[in-house]
């Protein structure tokens, strides 16, 4: 029997997320492609080792996400923590939404795949066809339009370009601009792919994520889960699914709201599993 010493063993690879690093840039189409030939798409197997297949695409797929937030936070889009009133620290799950949603009167609700992070269709789309069409940036962009500029949120919630608006200025905005929040349609992003909580980043990520953080050596088994990794009131997609009804829909927005609801693969799953327990259709 051999038995490889700790130093050994491979090391676990490491990939910079960034796209130039990575040897990739977003060409005239909005496709992700190679510098060292801009008509091929991205190679997900550069090695034997699977680890180092996966490593490189978490951090491309990393790349992807942060450009896709920075989209969706431009279109005016904001953070809201669930369980609502979480500090940022605390073991939570980010949706997003429109500023003024609480006081819309119709409102489109986005229960997206389970297998995919926030804010993302199919990254296989996004490198193959465009970052706004393989992610909710072009959906978000048509439903949202010039009322993204509208401001509303009175709870806390975070965002690379967006700073919450005090009690003062709240009480400042004029009569017509509640007016405008309310007869515009406000878009919900809910966020069933992300509910594994790392406390290493205080952040919530999801499953493939979780696989891809750092390990001892390339061949080490990912890190067991604990208590700790849960998330209160959205330990999986269907919890997920029920809270943002009963506590984002059903205790923050208008009471008349009008929704719409989107279901992607199990996101539609839960919804009507979900419906059927707790709606009565005459």
């Amino acid at each position: 029997m051999f038995v490889f010493r700790a130093e050994d063993l491979p090391r676990d690879p490491v990939f910079p997320a960034d796209l130039k690093q990575l040897g990739y840039f977003i060409n005239d189409h909005d496709q992700i492609k190679k510098i060292s030939n801009p008509e091929e798409d991205f190679v997900f197997k550069i090695n034997t080792n699977d680890r180092y297949n996966e490593m490189q695409k978490e951090a491309m797929n990393t790349c992807i996400r942060q450009i896709v937030t920075s989209r969706l936070f431009n279109l005016g889009l904001e953070t809201l923590r669930l369980p609502i009133g979480a500090a940022a620290n605390s073991q939570h799950v980010p949706i997003l939404t429109s500023p003024a949603f609480q006081s819309q009167s119709r409102l489109i609700v986005v229960f997206g795949d389970p297998t995919q992070d926030l804010g993302i269709w199919a990254y296989r789309v996004i490198g193959k066809k465009g970052i706004n069409i393989g992610s909710a940036v072009d959906f978000a962009t048509a439903v949202v339009g010039d009322s993204s500029s509208l401001r509303g949120s009175k709870y806390q919630t975070t965002s690379t370009n967006v700073t919450n608006a005090s009690e003062n200025q709240d009480l400042k905005q004029s009569q017509d601009t509640r007016s405008n929040a309310r007869a515009a349609t406000g878009l919900v992003l809910t966020n069933p792919g992300q509910l594994v909580w790392y406390c290493g980043k205080e952040q919530a990520i999801s499953l493939p994520m979780w696989h891809a953080l750092p390990r001892r050596s390339a061949v080490e088994p990912p890190m067991r889960m604990t208590l700790r990794n849960k998330i209160p009131g959205n330990e999986t997609w269907q919890d997920h699914i029920t809270y943002v009804f009963e506590e984002v829909l059903g205790r923050l927005a208008m009471p008349d709201v009008k929704i719409d609801v989107i279901g992607l693969a199990e996101g539609g799953l839960g919804v009507v599993r979900y419906l059927a327990e707790h709606c009565t259709f005459n």
